[in-house]
Order: structure tokens, then sequence, then C-alpha cells
């Protein structure tokens, strides 16, 4: 899995929001949170401290970082009807095929991030049959 896109919102940068989700998922093995962690590693972004965190199965996490609850949460867990969801950004990422995770506060939405599964060799040849 690799990260693909991140777009940032709401007057964050997009190293802002790698670097809020790389250091929530700071201490997972899940692919989603190895495919941010390359990504914040690639583009030399730091880790921030993480207080607070929670684990919330199927869904995402949570943290406190810098006297503010962040949350990073895939978009199918969030409310579809939620007014403060980049619905535009997130139709587009879903209709090219990509997870998504949203990063935010409790107030707004800070990012997007796309990521997609890379293809081995041996699977590109099986999807080009």
């Amino acid at each position: 899995m690799a990260v693909t896109d991140v777009i940032n919102l709401n007057g964050a940068t997009e190293r802002e929001v790698v670097q809020i989700a790389a250091s929530l998922e700071a201490k997972s093995t899940h692919p989603v949170a190895q495919a941010i962690a390359k990504r914040a590693n690639d583009d030399h972004v730091e880790l921030v401290p993480i207080s607070d965190f929670k684990s919330i199965a199927g869904k995402g996490v949570t943290g406190r970082f810098d006297g503010a609850d962040f949350y990073m949460v895939t978009a199918a867990s969030s409310t579809a009807s939620n007014s403060r969801l980049p619905h535009d950004v997130i139709d587009q990422l879903e209709t090219e095929g990509k997870t998504l995770t949203l990063v935010g506060t409790d107030t707004h939405v800070i990012g997007v991030i796309g990521l997609r599964t890379k293809l081995g060799t041996h699977q590109q040849g099986r999807c080009e049959r």
C-alpha cells in the first residue's frame, strides 16, 4: 500500500496532515499506518508526541497534540451526511479506487489521505490478462 494523495484542507499544510497522521499511527503495523509512515519518512517529516491515544477498532485512532484532539478515521466509517466532510474530494478519490483516511479535529477535517495497493510484478500480469 502507498500514499498517492494528501489533500490539505481548512488552513492545514500537506506536511501538517502527514505529520499528524503519521504521529497518530506511529506504533501501528497496519498497512495504512506503514504507508503513511513511509510517506512521512520520505518527506523528512518529524513525528510529534501524541497523548491520550485511543484506537477505535475498525474505524481509526484519536489522540491529543498541542492542546487539540485529533482523529484519523476511514472515510467509510465517517458519517455520510456530515456536512463538514469534503464530499467532492472523497467522491473523486473513491472513484479512482483509492482507500481514504480523514485527518481532523473536533471542528473540521484538515486533510484527506488517499492510498492505493501496490501491485507486484506477478499481480500486474494477472490484471493485464
